[in-house]
């Protein structure tokens, strides 16, 4: 959060379709549709709606409040969440199916690195099944898109800045900056094992530059990758 990511899919957007290339921008985010009501309803029955709202506006998921109430999963509630996932990244799938269908480029915001690491976070070991899912899926739309990651990153000050800028994501009592840092070591565990599994993978600073900069250090990556 705050790296650029969504500044930077904006951008590419603009640039692609000005070159009349017809582009169809998503978002995949962990824990999506059916799964996001999932954590949602758990959380507000833990917690209640009004903290359930304060989370989400400081940028923290209802699935890591879920995840700070029940310390260690059962093998059951893994499954039932796995199963629920299963569900949501299909619908995910049949989605963009459907929206892009006609589209020469799709652009996803957030994306399979970052996914894998939400996981990773909140299942630990028993994240393998549905991660091992998350990897077909990313390697399925490779063989028909050519896709190309683009791994957003920024120093540890920049991102302090941003997130005070923003006010989001915030420390709490409850949940603190270790928080945030212990995600992002895990953003980059998830990067090693798409990088050790052939996929293509542009890391990008956005530190001390603006958007249209960081756009074309993305699109020179991408014109000399597809």
């Amino acid at each position: 959060m705050g790296a650029g990511k969504t500044s930077l899919a904006k951008e590419l957007d603009r640039y692609y379709t000005c070159l009349n290339r017809k582009v169809c921008i998503l978002r995949l985010t962990a824990y999506p549709n059916v799964s996001y009501l999932f954590f949602d309803l758990l959380a507000k029955i833990f917690y209640g709606c009004k903290v359930v709202r304060y989370y989400r506006r400081a940028g923290v998921h209802p699935s890591t409040l879920v995840a700070k109430r029940i310390q260690k999963f059962s093998l059951l509630f893994a499954k039932i969440i796995f199963f629920v996932d299963l569900s949501s990244l299909f619908l995910w799938d049949l989605y963009r199916r459907l929206r892009c269908f006609r589209s020469l480029m799709i652009i996803i915001d957030e994306g399979f690195v970052n996914i894998v690491a939400n996981y990773l976070e909140i299942l630990g070991k028993d994240a393998t099944t549905v991660v091992s899912y998350v990897f077909k899926l990313a390697q399925k739309m490779n063989q028909k898109h050519r896709t190309v990651f683009l791994f957003v990153v920024a120093d540890f000050d920049t991102l302090i800045k941003r997130w005070a800028m923003r006010r989001c994501p915030i420390a709490t009592s409850f949940i603190g900056l270790n928080h945030h840092i212990r995600y992002l070591k895990l953003m980059l565990f998830s990067l090693k094992l798409f990088l050790n599994s052939g996929f293509k993978i542009a890391v990008v600073d956005s530190s001390n530059k603006d958007v249209p900069i960081l756009a074309y250090e993305a699109i020179k990556y991408v014109e000399d990758n597809v």
